[in-house]
């Protein structure tokens, strides 16, 4: 299968930030390997204002003074041009990060320099951790998620079955004809790399390979209750109901037979349901 550079539908979201008066720092957060990268990169090629791109996911993180080098770049970007963009990849890689941004931003903000900043990261604990310490009332959040049904089907040409069962990473596609290779790919580069440079960078771990076997999903201040449906006949208490009669959820959703197809589903905006 053919490598596709495919825009995903935040990109316009991006873009839009970006051409818009500087307000505020947009932060862009999702896993990795789902394209935020390539976004940010097609969006800065499409508006053709002055930027400057550093990354910060290096094997060992850069010492503090690496964000002040960064923003110096970019303040050079602004001879002779009214604004210019600032792109932070992985920045929250470096301790006590939020604090020196805040500290550049509020002094580009006295000076009045329009130099508009974007902030990458795939470890949502650590980047909201910097955001609430330091940064509060300065940013605006961009969730990338994992790529939909609907734009693996648009871009690779999947059936539902197939997203199903190979999810949405991009990266891995070209590897679906080879079921062992893209196995080891998922495991070695997307789940090991974020247990080892996500997840272990937030607290002491006595036993690493224990954290390895366990997976855990999780919404912050909302639940929706999903129950999917084979269409076989109950002989006990829906699920569904023992788990809203005990967590009280936002919503509930039944997915398949008498309830939303599938498809459907899988093609909606996951915000679409946190809709009343």
């Amino acid at each position: 299968m053919q490598q596709i550079e495919f825009k995903r539908d935040i990109t316009s979201t991006i873009t839009q930030r970006l051409r818009e008066e500087r307000r505020f720092i947009q932060v862009i957060i999702g896993p990795r390997q789902v394209g935020k990268t390539t976004a940010i990169h097609q969006a800065l090629k499409e508006i053709s204002i002055p930027h400057h791109y550093a990354a910060a996911d290096l094997p060992a993180p850069p010492p503090f003074e690496w964000i002040s080098r960064q923003w110096e770049s970019a303040r050079m970007k602004l001879k002779d041009k009214s604004e210019a963009i600032l792109v932070l990849d992985e920045v929250q890689k470096i301790f006590d990060w939020s604090t020196e941004v805040k500290r550049l931003w509020d002094e580009d903000t006295r000076k009045g320099d329009n130099i508009k900043v974007v902030i990458l990261g795939s470890s949502a604990l650590l980047i909201q951790k910097g955001l609430n310490e330091s940064l509060a009332g300065r940013f605006e959040v961009i969730r990338f998620s994992h790529w939909s049904y609907k734009e693996c089907r648009d871009c690779f040409g999947w059936a539902l079955d197939k997203f199903i069962y190979f999810g949405g990473y991009p990266g891995a596609a070209v590897l679906i004809d080879d079921e062992k290779r893209w196995a080891q790919y998922v495991r070695d580069s997307l789940i090991e790399t974020a247990i080892s440079k996500d997840v272990l960078l937030l607290n002491r771990v006595e036993k690493p390979a224990l954290l390895r076997q366990l997976f855990v999903l999780a919404k912050a201040d909302k639940i929706i209750a999903i129950e999917v449906k084979s269409g076989k006949k109950r002989t006990s208490l829906s699920g569904l109901a023992k788990f809203a009669e005990r967590y009280k959820p936002f919503k509930t959703l039944v997915v398949g037979s008498s309830g939303i197809e599938v498809e459907k589903f899988l093609e909606t905006d996951i915000e679409a349901w946190f809709q009343k």
